[in-house]
């Protein structure tokens, strides 16, 4: 009897892809998975407050080539109790909805990769993993409790901290493995229980074949503005994302401000995203009546890559906070660096990705006199200038965070854990890979 081709279950909270919105590294990593005869099948929740769609999603859906499964949850609002209740009630779903457990019963996964923005639905993964005598595999993504303590300011014994602390612990024991987007976690995570031989180091990537920007991109308000504006000659800044207290975005509006009033009107400020700044930043745009400013809703990726093709720099922040020592992945950063986008970044760290590959521009956090000097220089640059950091950017998120790579690491990892199913298709990945970034390259730098 031949033996089916291996299967891993991804499972990430706040599922995204094309149509659904943010967070499509899990969908990216199924596509590299695919290309060797791997299945796979991305869980979540049905409704997230990321997702573009207006409606909730139930059961298993066929998107873009990849296979999701949603597991039945409600809409909830911006309240914190809402979305913690969402948290757990997505757990509970992961362990006793009926369809997921037809779909195991069909064919067990080999693997099941958890991966964490919080460490909650661990739980869950763990029960299934046992349920299917499947290996599991933890994917951090932020360090949870330490972000609540050193971010939002909770305190060290707030029940909150303590229950992230002990679904951490259990975690960082029991996972067969765990990878994260953080360099410098292993530290962290030794000293909290974890095997220094169970880590893996897997960073976040871009999908150098990408769909080419589609012409329906026209219609989207923020890609008609940006052309207007570029077309009256303005420099444009953009940012692209989540709207928090962890993208820190309220000293490039003082930097703005300073910008309006040196009568830089040459310079144009664009806000594309969502989250619970939102207001907050609007008011203060508001207040200090700032002209060269404007807020957006959040779009689909491939609509934030026809933007990018039309800005001219793109702006990412992060907080003061000595989090940052265990490293940090921004999404918006690859995005960025993929569109040969020069950057503007305001961060309090020795060395960091812009620095390495000399994409663009770094200057402290919280210190908006030199965001605004920042800008302003690079607004000043000439367009080959610009043209020159953006290549270097896209050169080394080419060759160093590629999904295609990223998919082998992962395969490597886990054919170590189940030699029985993944052995061969380790095997054949890096000649698939080696095609896939040539095709890649070939499409993606043609006039």
């Amino acid at each position: 009897m031949t033996r089916p081709r291996p299967l891993i279950w991804y499972i990430f909270p706040p599922i995204g892809g094309p149509g659904l919105g943010r967070y499509w590294r899990g969908y990216h990593l199924a596509r590299a998975w695919q290309s060797v005869g791997v299945q796979s099948i991305l869980i979540g929740p049905g409704y997230h407050h990321y997702f573009l769609r207006a409606e909730a999603l139930v059961g298993t859906h066929r998107i873009a080539d990849v296979t999701y499964h949603f597991i039945p949850t409600r809409p909830y609002g911006d309240r914190a109790a809402d979305r913690l209740k969402a948290i757990f009630a997505f757990g509970l779903g992961l362990v006793w909805n009926r369809e997921l457990a037809r779909l195991g019963e069909r064919q067990s996964p080999d693997v099941i990769v958890y991966s964490s923005p919080y460490p909650f639905g661990y739980l869950a993964a763990h029960r299934l993993a046992r349920r299917h005598r499947a290996s599991l595999v933890f994917e951090v993504r932020d360090l949870w409790p330490l972000s609540l303590i050193e971010i939002l300011g909770l305190g060290r014994w707030h029940p909150f901290v303590l229950a992230a602390g002990a679904c951490e612990r259990f975690a960082y024991s029991t996972a067969d493995r765990v990878t994260s987007l953080l360099p410098e976690a292993a530290e962290y995570m030794v000293e909290r229980g974890l095997d220094a031989a169970k880590f893996v180091y897997i960073p976040n990537g871009v999908d150098l074949q990408h769909d080419v920007v589609e012409a329906t991109t026209t219609e989207i308000l923020v890609v008609c503005r940006a052309r207007a504006l570029a077309a009256e000659g303005k420099f444009l800044l953009v940012h692209t994302g989540n709207m928090s207290v962890t993208t820190n975005l309220a000293p490039l509006l003082d930097a703005a401000r300073l910008l309006q009033d040196q009568g830089r009107t040459d310079i144009a400020v664009l806000l594309v995203g969502r989250g619970e700044s939102e207001q907050a930043l609007k008011a203060q745009a508001h207040h200090h009546r700032l002209r060269n400013v404007e807020f957006f809703p959040q779009v689909d990726k491939i609509a934030v890559a026809a933007l990018l093709g039309i800005a001219h720099a793109g702006f990412a922040a992060l907080p003061p906070s000595p989090i940052y020592r265990f490293g940090f992945s921004l999404n918006k950063l690859f995005d960025y660096m993929l569109a040969a986008l020069p950057i503007v970044f305001a961060r309090d760290l020795p060395k960091c990705i812009v620095d390495k590959a000399g994409a663009g521009v770094t200057i402290p956090s919280n210190n908006p006199a030199a965001l605004a000097a920042a800008i302003a220089r690079m607004a000043d640059l000439p367009p080959s200038e610009r043209a020159r950091i953006g290549a270097c950017g896209r050169a080394f998120v080419e060759a160093e965070h590629n999904y295609w790579m990223l998919g082998q690491r992962y395969l490597s990892l886990f054919s170590e854990l189940r030699p029985d199913a993944f052995t061969e298709t380790v095997n054949i990945l890096p000649d698939s890979i080696a095609r896939g970034r040539a095709a890649a390259r070939s499409t993606l730098r043609a006039p």
